[in-house]
């Protein structure tokens, strides 16, 4: 679990001058570019980014137009596609690599500017100099992003690595997944399109997760409900204490089995919660992989989390949710596309959207939301013929 607890003005301010040099010299180093057909979009960010950004994926065809498309993200979250079967090639790269390995760093790049690539748009919504820095060298005659948030950059830096892309495109709107599909009628000029996430599941891998998982078996007639209760980042979490009163409460008024999902470092803390009662309470953390986690959830009655990776999966999968996600975030991320299955609890606040630069000795807009609040939407979340 990683805090984003802001660093100090002058450490921003000299890890931007860092990157900033580093990024000069590197643009020196790097060999010339190739010219072609090929669109590249990039998406550094973690599970959640990568799920809104499954809308450029399922449109990728609208997009063509007589080009090769690529789409780069971190290596460690490639599961998340490796059942797509697509037309659009995957490049994986690797962050703590590219920023202390020289010879990776100017070897991937050139690899990039080999590809011919005619324009990049850089997707990312917590943009730093090294992000941008994978799209300004990457080759492309233009380059493109999707806005000026500048999480890890200090104004001036921002100013200074804007003036660089062809475009800022910024569409009005704060919200990424918003963001993706005014990207989408930008380069198609059609608004006609699939304006929904994806989870891409192989049969393969739903065979194999229901031979290994078993409560899905078809003869199983328990009904379960997913439960998330820690994301990597803990600013962004409702309180772990809160989330265990709220399944004492499931288990005491209702028959539903609690499957708890998360990192094989969260495992160890939900041990307590299982402790409670074991017949009716399974911890899965660390135990099964990204997709089979993805499965397991789209098989629930209901889905329950914080403003994560894995609510915007449940989301994707059509899974009725709940998602307690504050409102550091909120119109970001969360709410976009909402359907009737899906219900966000946060406590309204003159300040939301803060992205967690808290003023307040607590964050209320998450401390406000109490269990029983949480649980009063269980019943009309869960679809009548399942309960």
């Amino acid at each position: 679990m990683k805090s984003v607890l802001y660093k100090p003005t002058w450490r921003i301010y000299f890890n931007n001058t860092a990157a900033y040099a580093i990024y000069l010299i590197t643009r020196m180093l790097v060999k010339n570019k190739k010219k072609g057909k090929g669109l590249l979009f990039i998406n550094t960010g973690q599970i959640g980014d990568l799920v809104i950004s499954s809308v450029i994926l399922l449109n990728a065809q609208k997009l063509n137009s007589g080009y090769k498309i690529y789409f780069l993200l971190q290596e460690k979250y490639m599961e998340l596609y490796s059942d797509y079967t697509g037309n659009v090639e995957f490049i994986t790269w690797q962050k703590e690599k590219y920023k202390y390995n020289i010879i990776y760093r100017i070897s991937f790049l050139n690899k990039l500017r080999s590809l011919g690539i005619n324009r990049t748009y850089n997707l990312t919504a917590a943009r730093g100099i090294t992000n941008d820095e994978l799209s300004l060298l990457s080759g492309a005659e233009k380059v493109f992003c999707l806005s000026s948030n500048w999480k890890y950059l200090k104004k001036l830096f921002g100013n200074l690595m804007d003036k660089k892309y062809e475009q800022v495109l910024n569409f009005g709107t704060l919200n990424e997944y918003e963001k993706h599909t005014e990207l989408i009628k930008f380069i198609t000029s059609d608004s006609i399109f699939m304006n929904k996430t994806h989870i891409y599941l192989s049969s393969d891998v739903v065979k194999r997760t229901q031979g290994k998982v078993k409560f899905l078996d078809d003869n199983s007639d328990q009904s379960y409900v997913v439960i998330a209760p820690m994301s990597d980042t803990i600013e962004k979490d409702w309180s772990f204490e809160n989330y265990k009163e709220l399944i004492v409460q499931i288990v005491e008024n209702t028959n539903y089995l609690i499957i708890l999902i998360g990192t094989n470092k969260q495992n160890i803390h939900f041990r307590s919660i299982e402790k409670f009662n074991p017949s009716r309470i399974m911890n899965t953390a660390g135990r099964y992989s990204l997709l089979e986690s993805a499965i397991i959830v789209k098989n629930s009655l209901l889905y329950i989390g914080n403003d994560s990776g894995f609510t915007h999966i449940a989301k994707a999968l059509g899974t009725p949710l709940l998602g307690i996600v504050g409102g550091g975030y909120w119109k970001s991320f969360f709410p976009y596309n909402i359907s009737s299955t899906e219900k966000y609890l946060y406590d309204e606040c003159e300040y939301s959207g803060c992205e967690l630069r808290c003023m307040f000795s607590q964050k209320y807009c998450l401390t406000n939301v109490t269990p029983r609040d949480a649980f009063n939407h269980i019943a009309d979340l869960i679809p009548q013929k399942r309960k």
